[in-house]
């Protein structure tokens, strides 16, 4: 190893210093929710997911309003499913964001993708029709990626017996 590669670099420093701040406000600040919704989602793009979901699990609980709630779950159950978490404990978490807002589709949806992924068609169909019957415009909007709804469509063109109608 050289010299160079031993020091850490400018960006690791900022990012060291900017997650210690993230920490003390997540701890004291007057805005703890917020940093905790930061701080989780900067952990899961760094690919730190288990450090994600205990910042998740932080905000789920400083959550205040159903919305709330809702948003931190569903990020706690994305950051348990990309964790390689068993399946039966994902699946746990998504239906607890479900019961947040029952009629909102994402937490239905993601259940549906990720048992298809896993080769389980009949549960995917049941989680994917139920979905399909909900807003899937609802707020809070953006939840769900393009790419999702994408997947989400294939999916139930795939899935859907041929003698039932379309019903979006």
């Amino acid at each position: 190893m050289n010299e160079r590669s031993a020091k850490p670099s400018a960006v690791a420093r900022r990012l060291a210093a900017d997650l210690s701040a993230l920490e003390r406000e997540a701890l004291h600040g007057p805005h703890r929710a917020e940093s905790l919704e930061r701080l989780g989602e900067l952990y899961a793009a760094a690919g730190h997911h288990e450090l994600a979901m205990g910042a998740w699990q932080r905000r789920l609980d400083a959550c205040t309003t159903a919305e709330e709630r809702f948003v931190a779950a569903l990020a706690l159950a994305r950051a348990a499913e990309r964790s390689l978490e068993r399946w039966p404990e994902v699946m746990e978490r998504y239906l607890q964001a479900h019961l947040y807002r029952p009629e909102h589709p994402a937490p239905l949806v993601r259940l549906a993708l990720s048992a298809a992924a896993r080769g389980e068609d009949p549960i995917a169909w049941l989680f994917a029709a139920r979905a399909s019957e909900l807003d899937a415009d609802c707020e809070p909007r953006g939840v769900l990626t393009r790419e999702e709804r994408a997947d989400f469509d294939a999916l139930l063109e795939r899935l859907r017996p041929r003698d039932v109608p379309r019903s979006r």
